[in-house]
């Protein structure tokens, strides 16, 4: 029997060790670069669910129809159609860590602009945030994937990449939680700027 362990520290090593005994055991210990783009990346998207929930929130409470909401966020769906033809060059260019970076930096910016429009009542401002936030998430998510691909082995790629996404998204929840959770409580604004705290703290990580 071929039995796989991932994460050889004091338990995965002895069990491995003990399994080796009577059964082929393919090991694979965590990448620590792979770990940290993880963890950065995942402030990403923690700031697109984040102003994904926000944005309609707070325009809504101000009496806009949904047609009006989804008016807004047209400017975001353009920008979506041409970040992907960026993100090839610019991950060549200046490398996947620092791809990453630009994504942490833009979605906390993003946040921080969001605040600011909101505290205003500034919907032009807020549409500004969405865009930034936008190619924040289509930026960091292939930037992610180079990361992780250039930092484990081929054999487990596809594993590591699954994880890494996991990670990734699991972003999503917290921004989405931070939201909905402080800003009913302190204000949009004051959650905004919360959020806008991760991506910095990502940065940390790289």
């Amino acid at each position: 029997m071929q039995l796989g362990l991932i994460g050889l520290g004091a338990m995965g090593g002895s069990m491995a060790k003990r399994l080796g005994r009577d059964h082929r055991v393919v090991v694979y210990d965590l990448d620590a670069e792979a770990v940290r783009s993880a963890v950065a990346a995942a402030a990403v998207p923690a700031a697109w669910f984040g102003l994904l929930i926000a944005v309609p929130a707070v325009l809504v409470a101000d009496g806009w129809e949904p047609w009006q909401v989804g008016t807004l966020l047209v400017p975001s769906a353009l920008v979506a159609m041409v970040v992907p033809r960026l993100t090839g060059p610019m991950l060549s260019r200046i490398g996947p860590s620092r791809s990453l970076a630009v994504s942490a930096s833009s979605a906390s910016v993003a946040l921080l602009v969001a605040a600011f429009g909101v505290g205003l009542d500034h919907v032009t401002v807020i549409a500004v945030a969405v865009v930034l936030v936008t190619f924040a998430f289509l930026l960091g998510q292939p930037a992610l994937s180079a990361a992780v691909g250039q930092a484990v082995p081929a054999e487990v790629r596809g594993v590591a990449l699954g994880v890494a996404t996991l990670v990734f998204l699991t972003g999503g929840s917290v921004g989405s939680a931070v939201v909905g959770g402080v800003g009913d409580t302190v204000g949009m604004g004051v959650a905004l700027l919360v959020l806008a705290a991760l991506p910095l703290l990502g940065l940390l990580a790289l």
